[in-house]
């Protein structure tokens, strides 16, 4: 924060801000000073003054940014803010992302069934029985995998990240990042250009910070994302439940031995679960071991 910023004047910015998550500094680029920020969606009303350039990036497609202005939220206009722009994203929800992952997991459960080994029949024999062996089956398991929609999202995370970073620097322009409540879409983002503009967030060290930084620091629901049940007394009330190959009936991979919230929680748990942590550590391995 701004040392000559009151304590009201920092409150009352807030009321601007979905969750009152103000524009918060995650990363300063320490030649230039441009700086990567990060806060929640602006609700109407809120102007600023910039001295350098600044790209207000909006994960959101655009449409779902308008719709949010129906239920209070608002984006950014440029005209609102000096030397700016603003610019949409389009990457979906966590909802969108949850039946993504739901196809492709069903894809992979259907061509790529691992024997009793655990290799599976693709990797076992290099590709060539993928989808049973032929050209047309082979091309059928394609395109199932490209309607998961999967494929898209990720490179529209990984896109994105990669214009952020670019900004900053190939332009030394600052860059603000926001979707709706900003803890979701903004986390994988900003942590992407962190990755991008910084080594030492490629280490392990580096990364354990990134993850403690831009996700826990700025209270991204782990449990719920990722389908934890909740908890009474002083152990987890689970369930055993049988595979159904479907995830909008369990948050968690159903399969014999997996494990689910009961009837009672299911229903916020499903809801609320998305892989979102899964594709910043599958981005990561993406960059890191494409050099």
């Amino acid at each position: 924060m701004a040392t000559n910023a009151s304590d009201e004047e920092v409150i009352q910015a807030s009321t601007f801000r979905a969750r009152c998550r103000i524009p918060v500094v995650s990363w300063c680029h320490p030649g230039t000073g441009a700086v990567l920020a990060r806060s929640s969606q602006p609700f109407v009303g809120l102007m600023m003054n910039m001295r350098r350039k600044l790209y207000i990036a909006d994960a959101r497609p655009r449409k779902n940014a308008l719709a949010n202005g129906a239920m209070g939220g608002d984006s950014e206009s440029s005209s609102n803010y000096f030397q700016s722009e603003v610019v949409f994203f389009g990457i979906d929800n966590i909802h969108a992302m949850r039946e993504s992952f739901a196809r492709l997991r069903d894809y992979l459960d259907t061509h790529g069934a691992a024997s009793s080994d655990g290799m599976s029949s693709f990797l076992r024999h290099g590709g060539w029985t993928w989808g049973g062996g032929n050209l047309s089956s082979m091309s059928a398991s394609v395109s199932t995998l490209g309607d998961s929609g999967w494929l898209v999202h990720v490179q529209s995370v990984l896109a994105g990240s990669a214009w952020i970073a670019g900004r900053i620097a190939l332009e030394s322009a600052s860059v603000l990042v926001h979707c709706s409540d900003g803890w979701d879409r903004t986390s994988q983002l900003v942590s992407l250009a962190n990755l991008m503009l910084d080594p030492y967030y490629r280490t392990f060290a580096g990364f354990q910070a990134l993850v403690e930084k831009d996700w826990l620091a700025f209270g991204h629901p782990f449990a719920d994302r990722i389908g934890l049940p909740s908890m009474s007394g002083t152990s987890f009330d689970l369930t055993r439940q049988s595979s159904t190959g479907s995830i909008s009936s369990s948050p968690a991979r159903q399969s014999s031995g997996s494990f689910t919230p009961q009837a009672s929680n299911s229903s916020h748990a499903q809801n609320n679960y998305s892989p979102i942590f899964l594709q910043l550590h599958m981005l990561r391995f993406f960059l890191l071991f494409s050099h």
